[in-house]
C-alpha cells in the first residue's frame, strides 16, 4: 500500500464516473480484473450462468500472508448487484475490488482472504439499461422469452433456503406482477444455485449443502443493496433454538450463562457486531472519503444514519442464508440516500428539511443536483407605516417586518454567510425561474425549503419556519401571526413522478447520479476495514496491534520470526545430537538397548 492514503483507487483504464452496462461490466471483469489482477494473485472464476446465458463471476483475492491464504482460514465475502435496479451496488464492488487489489486498502488482504461476487443478477441488470420503463426492474429475468410480463422473474433475495416456505416479505404468486416473488421452490434460480454450490465447495468440509456440513472460515458476509441508508443485522429470533444448534456457539453468546446460547443471544451478538462495524463509518474519516461536490449537491451527505434494523421477518434472504450455512456474522447494507431523500413519503425516523416531503423541496430531493432546481421569489415588501405589523407604539411589533428582513444581512444558511441587504431583497422581489445555482442559499435563507414560510412577529426571532402547517400565501395570518413565504424552490428535473408503483417510478427512486457513487462507496468501505480489524487484528502483528489497523505489511515480520524459530530449532537439534552421542558412548558395550 502506498504511504499516502488516497481514497480514489487506480482506475486501470476503468471509468468510475459513470454506470456501466452489462457488456462493459463483462469487459471489466475479463480484461481488467482477470488480467491485471492475476499479477497480484487474483483469480476470476465463472461460478455459473443465468437464464439468458450471462456469466456469474466470483473474484478470489487470497491473503498475501501465506500463513492465512486458505479460504477456511478466514474470509470476508462481499456480494453486489442482487437487485437489478440498484446500480450503485455493483459500483461498490468495482470500487472495493480496485481499492483492495491496487489501492489504499491492500492491507485488507494481508491476513484475510476476500471473495467478491460483483454482479449476481446480470440479466436483470442488463434489462434495466433498456429504457426508463425498465429502469426500476428488481428481479432476475426467468421466463423472459416464454412468460407474460407479469410472470417474469424471481426476487433473488427471497429465493434461498431460509424460511422460504413461510413467504415472509415475499410475493407467493408468480404472475402477480410483484417485484418480490420468491420463486417456485427453494433455490429455484440459476443464480441462487450457482452461489450456493460455489460457496459450499469453498467452505464446507464435505462440499455439500447438508445442514451439518456448515461453512468454515467465513467471518463476514455482506450483501450490498440500496437504498435506505440502513443496516439489517441477522434476525436469529425467527428461528427456534434447535434450528440453530448446528451452528457453532460463539464464546460470548451468553455472557450471563456460558452454557446457554439461545436465538435471542445470537441475535443480540449480531446486533452488537453490526453496531461496532457501522459506528466506524460515522467517525471523522474525511481523509479516507472522496468528497462530494457541495456546489452541485449542497444538501446531500453521506454521513451514515443510525437506522440499525433486525432482518427478522424476511424469508429467503441472502444474509440469513449465509448465517445459517455458517457465516460467523452477516448483514445487509442499504447504501444512501435515505428514504426521505429518495421516496415520495416521509418516514418518522427521517430528519428532513421539509416536514411534508413535498417533491419540490431539496429537503426531500437531496440526491438531485442543484441544477435541477429553480427559485421563485414572492412579494418582498415592507408593510405601510401604521399597519398591523408596522405601527408606532406597538412595542415588540413596531417595525418587526423590517427588523426581520434586516437580519438577513448577518444570517447564515448551511454554514454560509448570506449577506442579503435590504437592497438585495428588493431586487429579488417577485423574480421567477431563477436558476438554482444562482439562488440556492438566498432562497434557502428565505425559507425556500419550507412549505410553511417564515413567521413575522415577536414570537419568532430567528427567521425560522413557522411551526404550524398553514397556507403559504403572503400576508396570511394565523392566530395573529403574519406568515410570509418569500421564496419557493421548484424542482424541474426528470425524477419527479407520482408513485404509481410502476417500474418507471421505481427507476427514478433508485437513480443516484454516478458522481455520488464514489463518495458513498468510499465511506462504506470503511465498514469492511472495521470488520478486518475486528476479526484479524491478532494475526501477524505485535502487541500494539498496529499492522491490522494501519495497513503496514506484516509478512516481513512473520518471515523474520520464522527465521529466528528455525535457528533455535537447529541449535536444539544440534544439542540433542550431542547429548545422544555422549549418552551412547558412555554406556557399557554389553548394553543391548
Amino acid at each position: 500500500m502506498s504511504e499516502t492514503f488516497d481514497p480514489t483507487p487506480p482506475t486501470k483504464g476503468w471509468d468510475f464516473s459513470t454506470y456501466s452496462n452489462w457488456t462493459q461490466m463483462d469487459y471489466w471483469v475479463n480484461n481488467i480484473v482477470a488480467v491485471e489482477g492475476a499479477e497480484s494473485g487474483v483469480t476470476v472464476e465463472v461460478i455459473g450462468t443465468t437464464y439468458e446465458g450471462r456469466n456469474l463471476y466470483a473474484f478470489e483475492i487470497p491473503a498475501t500472508n501465506p500463513d492465512y491464504n486458505e479460504w477456511k482460514q478466514g474470509t470476508i465475502v462481499i456480494q453486489c448487484g442482487l437487485h437489478a435496479r440498484e446500480w450503485i451496488t455493483p459500483k461498490f464492488c468495482e470500487y472495493f475490488t480496485h481499492s483492495v487489489i491496487w489501492g489504499s486498502y491492500q492491507h485488507l488482504r494481508e491476513n484475510a482472504n476476500i471473495m467478491v461476487l460483483p454482479l449476481m443478477n446480470p440479466d436483470g441488470y442488463a434489462y434495466t439499461f433498456q429504457g426508463a420503463t425498465e429502469r426500476g426492474w428488481r428481479k432476475n429475468r426467468y421466463g423472459s422469452d416464454t412468460l407474460a410480463e407479469s410472470c417474469i422473474g424471481v426476487d433473488l433475495n427471497r429465493n434461498t433456503d431460509a424460511r422460504w416456505e413461510y413467504g415472509d416479505g415475499a410475493a407467493l404468486s408468480q404472475c402477480s406482477g410483484a417485484n418480490n416473488y420468491r420463486g417456485t421452490s427453494v433455490d429455484s434460480e440459476l443464480e441462487t444455485i450457482a452461489r450456493r454450490d460455489y460457496m459450499n465447495s469453498k467452505f464446507s468440509e464435505g462440499g455439500t449443502n447438508d445442514r451439518e456440513d456448515i461453512w468454515i472460515g467465513v467471518d463476514a458476509f455482506l450483501d450490498i443493496h440500496s437504498i435506505g441508508d440502513m443496516v439489517y443485522y441477522i434476525g436469529a429470533t425467527d428461528y427456534t433454538n434447535s434450528e440453530l444448534n448446528h451452528l457453532p456457539k460463539p464464546d460470548d453468546c451468553n455472557p450471563d450463562n456460558p452454557n446457554q446460547c439461545f436465538a435471542t443471544h445470537r441475535e443480540e451478538r449480531q446486533k452488537e457486531w453490526a453496531e461496532q462495524v457501522f459506528d466506524s463509518i460515522k467517525t471523522d474519516n474525511t481523509d479516507k472519503v472522496v468528497p462530494i461536490d457541495t456546489a452541485k449537491y449542497p444538501f446531500f451527505t453521506v454521513e451514515p444514519g443510525n437506522l440499525l434494523l433486525t432482518g427478522a421477518g424476511v424469508s429467503g434472504a441472502a444474509d440469513i442464508w449465509a448465517y445459517l450455512r455458517g457465516a460467523k456474522y452477516a448483514a445487509t447494507v442499504e447504501l444512501p440516500p435515505d428514504n426521505c431523500e429518495a421516496f415520495g413519503t416521509c418516514y418518522s425516523s427521517c430528519n428532513t428539511f421539509d416536514t411534508t416531503c413535498n417533491s419540490d423541496s431539496p429537503g426531500y430531493m437531496r440526491k438531485e443536483p442543484i441544477t435541477d432546481f429553480e427559485c421563485n421569489f414572492g412579494t418582498i415588501a415592507y408593510p405601510e407605516a401604521g399597519s398591523t405589523y408596522n405601527q408606532a407604539g406597538a412595542g415588540d411589533r413596531y417595525g418587526d417586518y423590517y427588523k426581520k428582513l434586516k437580519q438577513f444581512e448577518t444570517k447564515q444558511y448551511m454554514g454560509v454567510d448570506i449577506g442579503l441587504t435590504t437592497d438585495d431583497l428588493a431586487a429579488l422581489n417577485e423574480t421567477q425561474n431563477v436558476p438554482g445555482e444562482e439562488c440556492w442559499f438566498a432562497c434557502g435563507a428565505l425559507g425556500g425549503n419550507s412549505n410553511v414560510g417564515i413567521c413575522l412577529d415577536g414570537t419568532d426571532d430567528d427567521n425560522t419556519q413557522c411551526t404550524a402547517s398553514i397556507a403559504n400565501e403572503a400576508g396570511y395570518t394565523n392566530s395573529g401571526h403574519e406568515i410570509r413565504q418569500f421564496c419557493k424552490f421548484n424542482y424541474i428535473g426528470s425524477n419527479d413522478m407520482v408513485n404509481d408503483n410502476s417500474d418507471e417510478y421505481w427507476g427514478t427512486v433508485f437513480s443516484i447520479n454516478a458522481d455520488l457513487a464514489m463518495p458513498i462507496n468510499s465511506r462504506y468501505i470503511i465498514a469492511v476495514e472495521a470488520i478486518y480489524n475486528m476479526s484479524y487484528s491478532g494475526r501477524g502483528v505485535d502487541d500494539t496491534g498496529g499492522g491490522g489497523e494501519n495497513g503496514v505489511s506484516v509478512v516481513e515480520e512473520s518471515g523474520s520470526g520464522l527465521l529466528i524459530t528455525m535457528i533455535i530449532l537447529a541449535l536444539l537439534s544440534a544439542l540433542g545430537g550431542f547429548f545422544y552421542w555422549k549418552r551412547s558412548n558412555s554406556k557399557p558395550e554389553t548394553n543391548n538397548e
